[in-house]
């Protein structure tokens, strides 16, 4: 599955349709040429009533061969490019044709005499595709780069055969015209939150990408790149949930099922929920698989069928059950299922997964594991981590017994220690008690369970503190970033705990 962030009135990609029908199907096998053939010009007239007689081809190794369909064999091999040849175009008549590829130079050839050529110009990057003006007087060039240019294709005062390429400059220094493009894509580095990209493209602007809400948060213009990624660094681990690509020059995320749900994380540590009441884990992959499909009526149905008080449940919550509870994507942004091999299956955008065709699609194309997730609503579980807890060795205290322990890898440092020191050092009852006399009997009754929890875990940090080789934890860092950063082992993570005096 691919998601393509584009700008909302912008193409996202170039199809190119290549008609083969026009193109007679018994065509006689050339076994001469075993170089990778690049491209492939044959010889159509005007009506392309006639059959094809001569065909032009170009390859890897830089030549271009002429060859005859009748006799079966090359009757001319051209070598003017360096490097492999990957665009190829003649006019109507075959009797110029003209070459562009990796070397970035475009040249003319007069196909009654291969010898006669000249260097038409030279583009800032591999061309790719060119295309002849109906009056046969200038080039259109496709190439790497996401520019559009024209190129004159006439002599003007010259002939041909006075040009020496490997000597004198192209025919032409600049194109005549040039159809700007948007600068594209070519670097980019993804934070360790794991939710946000910086990319550099082309000008060498630097912007700032949320993957999860798949929108640019942020241009940040010709700065540092390295010394932006080290600004936005946080002390936190998050486990990789996608990959990226940018051979289309735009940030394109992959999610595979393996990876897709291996990131839970505190919602209000990414800012997905209020600083006031309940901190609830949720999964990034999940959530953004829920926005991407929130128009599919499959996720509507499901609500409807699994929620027995549905209809007991306020107009404005029935309306935001699909999706997820905290933000949608734009409509705008290309969703691309496709088969491991990369085989494109379904392309669609967000907003149209709700339209007749695009749903019937979807119920067929969406895969169980994304289906259990946005139509179903089942979450896959926490991941575990196993841990050892052990007194500091100066402390002399002795563990009452030595057991290995298993917690959600997303379990803040805090309450491992709340369980030392209600459960080890054995001082829960003690903490009940200091807690319920600074209550004050009635007061401390009306308090809520939540508001308890925070005074106990604030007492338990007062009274221990927990080390990691050697190194004393913040209460706010959880398992995962513990052994990433300061254990850095795949062996059982061990923490060691000591009473503060």
């Amino acid at each position: 599955m691919c998601v393509a962030f584009t700008e909302p009135f912008c193409p996202d990609c170039i199809t190119t349709v290549s008609e083969t029908s026009r193109v007679p199907t018994e065509i006689s096998e050339i076994k001469q040429f075993i170089q990778f053939l690049k491209m492939i010009s044959p010889d159509l007239d005007a009506n392309q009533k006639r059959m094809l007689t001569d065909c032009l081809s170009g390859s890897s190794d830089g030549t271009i061969r002429l060859w005859s369909l009748g006799q079966q064999r090359c009757v001319a091999t051209i070598r003017v490019h360096e490097v492999g040849v990957w665009a190829l175009q003649t006019n109507d008549s075959f009797t110029m044709a003209f070459s562009g590829g990796r070397d970035r130079k475009i040249f003319k050839i007069d196909l009654r005499n291969t010898e006669i050529k000249a260097l038409i110009g030279e583009e800032t990057a591999p061309v790719l595709k060119m295309i002849l003006t109906p009056d046969a007087t200038s080039l259109w060039v496709a190439t790497t780069d996401s520019s559009i240019k024209n190129w004159s294709v006439n002599s003007r005062n010259s002939r041909m055969e006075d040009y020496d390429t490997d000597l004198l400059p192209p025919i032409n220094q600049n194109p005549d015209h040039v159809i700007k493009g948007n600068p594209s894509i070519r670097h980019y580095a993804v934070l360790n939150d794991k939710r946000h990209i910086l990319t550099k493209d082309t000008d060498n602007n630097i912007q700032l990408y949320d993957v999860l809400k798949a929108s640019k948060v942020e241009d940040l213009g010709q700065v540092d790149f390295d010394a932006e990624v080290k600004k936005n660094f946080k002390l936190i681990y998050v486990p990789n949930w996608f990959t990226v690509d940018l051979k289309t020059g735009l940030l394109c995320i992959h999610m595979d099922e393996p990876d897709s749900f291996a990131a839970w994380v505190s919602s209000k540590e990414f800012g997905l929920g209020g600083n006031d009441g309940p901190d609830p884990k949720v999964n990034l992959g999940g959530l953004l698989l829920q926005a991407l499909l929130e128009h599919w009526p499959a996720t509507y149905s499901a609500d409807e069928e699994c929620d027995s008080n549905m209809n007991e449940r306020p107009i404005e919550e029935r309306q935001a059950a699909p999706g997820n509870p905290y933000f949608s994507v734009p409509e705008h942004i290309p969703v691309i299922f496709s088969e491991v091999g990369g085989r494109t299956l379904l392309r669609l955008l967000v907003g149209d997964a709700g339209r007749e065709t695009e749903e019937l699609l979807l119920h067929e194309t969406v895969p169980a594991w994304v289906t259990d997730v946005v139509v179903s609503k089942n979450m896959p579980r926490f991941n575990k981590i196993p841990f050892c807890l052990l007194p500091v060795q100066s402390s002399g205290a002795k563990p009452l017994r030595k057991e290995r322990l298993s917690a959600s890898d997303m379990l803040q440092v805090r309450k491992v220690i709340e369980h030392v020191y209600e459960k080890i050092m054995g001082a829960g009852s003690d903490a009940g008690s200091q807690t319920a006399s600074q209550s004050g009997g009635s007061g401390g009754q009306e308090k809520c369970e939540s508001e308890k929890d925070e005074e106990r875990t604030s007492i338990a940090e007062e009274k221990v503190e927990l080390l990691c080789q050697d190194q004393v934890l913040d209460p706010n860092m959880d398992l995962r970033t513990v052994r990433h950063f300061i254990w850095k082992s795949s062996n059982d993570l061990v923490l060691h705990y000591r009473a503060i005096k």
